[in-house]
């Protein structure tokens, strides 16, 4: 079997925009596709994804079992998407611009803002946000009412107005964002703070894949500061078969291999893995693309 791989825009809306377009279409251009939580229910949901009972059910008991319950399995009991990973917004660090500044990796929300003060000068802001429309402004909302302890889903708690407020402030009182940050996408923010234009930064893991030589040298990962929590956003991204694909079996074997604990080990590299074997082995952080970080 012979397996093309297309590669997706690196904007999440065009991502979606251009996959939702071809299975609500029935377009047989993709026979496997790659999606999030927030897709891949949404198009199990409106049957445009091909059950894959037998791949999950021979490799069920090394993955979350919340996420097969909850994500992987549909409302008609048929399982749809293979996990692939578990990735989280990390705390991300320029040190370069830290140390300049002279502040110290913020442990607490006070020192959270100090450092943030401390490093936003003529050409550079503390926090470096993405706040567009979509799904950035929403990942980072969610991750911040986290911290404060908060509800998206109840804005009238106290610490969700908390959070909302803490935001506004970084951006219009204290003016350790950027407005820029209003209007840019990931792509925008993530070259921002490789640039050092940015000294922190909550993102997905995939920042560390873009920073080229500078991961590790002046990016790094801090531990999570502690607000009223240090909870973060975590997420997945899944393999599913596309119903109109009109190569469903040799799709099916594919994910077959891609579902094993040596189809994880490869993916880990690539991507990461929630596979339990996989995760266990001690080469697993040496191999994982966040290396020794």
């Amino acid at each position: 079997i012979t397996v093309e791989g297309v590669v997706a825009p690196s904007n999440y809306s065009d991502v979606v925009t251009k996959l939702s377009s071809i299975l609500t279409a029935g377009d047989d251009s993709f026979d496997i596709v790659h999606v999030d939580e927030l897709l891949g229910v949404t198009y199990s949901t409106a049957g445009y994804l091909e059950p894959i009972n037998e791949i999950i059910e021979a490799e069920k008991e090394n993955y979350p079992e919340d996420v097969l319950e909850r994500i992987s399995k549909g409302a008609d009991g048929n399982y749809y998407l293979l996990p692939q990973e578990l990735n989280a917004m990390y705390f991300y660090v320029n040190k370069d611009v830290l140390e300049d500044s002279g502040a110290e990796i913020p442990t607490n929300q006070e020192e959270f803002l100090a450092a943030a003060k401390a490093m936003t000068k003529v050409h550079t802001y503390g926090y470096g946000a993405s706040w567009s429309k979509g799904g950035q402004l929403f990942n980072d909302l969610i991750r911040w009412m986290y911290s404060f302890g908060g509800d998206m889903y109840d804005w009238t708690k106290p610490e969700s107005k908390e959070a909302l407020q803490f935001m506004y402030n970084m951006l219009y009182q204290d003016k350790v964002v950027s407005e820029a940050a209003l209007g840019d996408t990931y792509d925008a923010m993530n070259q921002k703070i490789i640039d050092g234009k940015y000294g922190m930064a909550f993102q997905w893991g995939y920042l560390a894949d873009v920073c080229g030589d500078k991961w590790e040298k002046s990016i790094e990962i801090a531990p999570m500061p502690v607000f009223a929590t240090n909870q973060t956003l975590v997420a997945g991204w899944h393999m599913a078969v596309n119903k109109n694909s009109k190569k469903i079996d040799a799709a099916k074997e594919v994910l077959k291999v891609w579902a094993s604990e040596e189809g994880q080990m490869c993916n880990l590299k690539m991507e990461g893995s929630s596979h339990a074997k996989v995760l266990s082995k001690p080469e697993a952080k040496e191999i994982s693309r966040f290396g020794k970080a």
